[in-house]
């Protein structure tokens, strides 16, 4: 009979273990989720739409034919940006923090 007790004793300690390592795996691999968006950057391509730039931002590509911010880049900050948005929603992602301005020139971004 004791033997069944510190059989049950050890098995129920091997499964808090267990629990606690994959609580702690799921924690750190949300953070490595979000910090991978960080730093991606949205270019104005026209008129205010916004597309994610593929290739490395160069602030001389930044033609001033626009009023809109030239280019934005992803924060750190947990929440979801799409691909491609409007200047509208970029004055709501970035009061969301989501993202921030680039540099402070306005236009229309050749990529």
């Amino acid at each position: 009979m004791n033997f069944i007790k510190r059989l049950s004793g050890s098995f129920l300690l091997g499964l808090t273990v267990i629990g606690l390592a994959l609580s702690t795996s799921a924690f750190t691999d949300s953070e490595k989720e979000r910090s991978k968006f960080a730093g991606e950057v949205y270019y104005n391509s026209s008129a205010g739409e916004y597309n994610l730039l593929t290739s490395p931002y160069d602030s001389n590509n930044c033609l001033n034919s626009s009023p809109n911010t030239c280019a934005w880049k992803r924060t750190d900050k947990p929440g979801t940006v799409p691909n491609q948005f409007s200047a509208t929603e970029a004055d709501n992602l970035k009061s969301q923090g989501l993202i921030e301005e680039m540099d402070s020139k306005k236009g229309v971004y050749i990529p």
